[in-house]
């Protein structure tokens, strides 16, 4: 029996449910045909339900863009003998070169500066992801992206024929038996609402000012972020504190039931990004009758 890994190490976070969904979906042919092991972090094999995924899991605490995950993960496959790998992001150990397949989400992490700290480093390491997923798309036998827009970007910038690149659409899953947690701290509050992080490219701070604009003829409604608090998040929390803009809650993670009340109960859920290869949260909005307001 051939033997399939699939690195969704991005379980947990907003590009993980591109992962926790393929793996959900998968036809029972597929567990048929192969033997399947999924590597993932601690952390998302704590709250992984294994009735969805019936494989092996092995858990892989390497950091996605550490250097030591570039020789640690090279040697962790080579030991698993896989037949063929999917990584379900972009970033790939260069060090293996048996047969895998990519998934490439888009490419803002290399035409953006979404830069932690010291932007001498960060330009350095942005060069590099870049040159690692020049290689990855080389070496991969194939590429799956979310979007045409994404495949012709991955073909004219790392010179890779257009045959070699599958566009698979993503969906938004159908809510008709969602569960339902409300937000104590926003019931009965009209409010707007963005999830996901805070890096530059996702035009945050603009958000924030706009809202300040219509804050003039609507005093009563409220801003609305869900993501994972992180560095970025400290920036724009900052940024709207110096800016005196009101009426603006940062949750930080929230639970899928939790999402689902936002979605259902905002005025309308903002897309204001300057590059995206994809956006699920918009159908998901979609799917719970949310307005959509998109850049």
């Amino acid at each position: 029996m051939k033997h399939l890994v699939i690195d969704a190490r991005i379980l947990g976070t907003s590009t993980g449910r591109y992962v926790d969904e393929l793996l959900r979906n998968f036809p029972d042919t597929v567990y048929k045909d192969f033997s399947v092991t999924i590597l993932i972090t601690s952390k998302a094999n704590a709250t992984l339900n294994q009735a969805d995924h019936p494989c092996c899991v092995v858990v892989c605490d390497y950091k996605m863009y550490s250097l030591y995950s570039q020789f640690a993960l090279a040697w962790k496959l080579y030991r698993l003998k896989a037949d063929l790998v999917h990584f379900a992001f972009q970033f790939t150990p260069l060090l293996y070169t048996r047969p895998y397949i990519v998934t490439i989400h888009d490419l803002t992490q290399v035409r953006f500066k979404n830069n932690k700290g010291n932007l001498a480093i960060y330009s350095i390491k942005q060069k590099f992801l870049s040159y690692v997923i020049k290689v990855s798309a080389k070496h991969a036998k194939h590429i799956i992206t979310p979007t045409q827009f994404v495949k012709g970007d991955v073909v004219n910038t790392y010179g890779i024929s257009d045959k070699k690149v599958s566009v698979t659409y993503e969906s938004g899953d159908v809510y008709k038996n969602a569960s339902y947690s409300p937000v104590k701290s926003l019931v009965d509050k009209k409010f707007i609402f963005y999830v996901g992080t805070a890096h530059a490219h996702k035009n945050l701070p603009r958000l924030v000012s706009a809202f300040a604009l219509i804050q003039k003829q609507q005093p009563d409604l409220h801003l609305v972020f869900a993501g994972k608090k992180d560095v970025f998040y400290e920036k724009l929390e900052t940024y709207t504190t110096y800016s005196g803009v009101e009426h603006v809650h940062f949750l930080g993670f929230v639970s899928d039931e939790e999402l689902n009340w936002l979605y259902k109960h905002s005025l309308a859920y903002i897309f204001p990004s300057m590059s995206e290869g994809f956006g699920l949260p918009g159908l998901e909005a979609m799917a719970h009758r949310a307005v959509v307001i998109s850049s």
